[in-house]
């Protein structure tokens, strides 16, 4: 497993899978398989690519791999492996010029990642993944709206 791979993986699922493209066209009234593998102001992004999923690499650390937090040679170099703990952000950039509808599809939108990751708890082979945390416009942008989150995965790196 790699951060790339972990990228890779996450890119495909928001792009490819169909519960969560159904779950979309039910919340926003269409599908989002355009992924951006960047990170570029939103700003600048033109509006026929919207809606669309950006993708970029956040901050990673070593870390343990274990519930119990004892990976002992997981946290040592020099072993057969090192445990890490990799995040990577994600944002939904749409439109919608029904403030109120705009609000709900916010508020939606942790619950459809969390399960998308639920049911999908390994993208790119990590050893898991979940939301981390998330960061709504609310509303400032009208009617764009960019809903920004985080994905954490922890993994391990083997030697060769």
């Amino acid at each position: 497993m790699s951060a790339l791979a972990f990228a890779d993986g996450m890119a495909a699922l928001l792009g490819t899978d169909a519960a969560l493209q159904a779950a979309l066209v039910t919340l926003l009234g269409y599908a989002v398989p355009r992924v951006l593998r960047s990170n570029q102001p939103w700003e600048q992004i033109p509006s026929d690519l919207y809606p669309c999923w950006i993708v970029e690499h956040g901050p990673g650390a070593t870390g343990s791999i274990t519930n119990t937090g004892d990976d002992v040679d997981g946290l040592v170099i020099g072993h057969h492996r090192q445990g890490f703990n990799s995040e990577l952000d994600i944002a939904l950039l749409w439109s919608q010029c029904d403030r109120e509808r705009a609000a709900t599809q916010r508020g939606t939108l942790p619950e459809l990642l969390a399960q998308l990751l639920m049911r999908n708890p390994q993208p790119g082979g990590t050893g898991i993944a979940f939301l981390q945390n998330w960061v709504p416009d609310q509303g400032v942008n009208h009617p764009r709206h960019v809903f920004a989150a985080t994905v954490r995965a922890e993994y391990a790196i083997y030697r060769s």
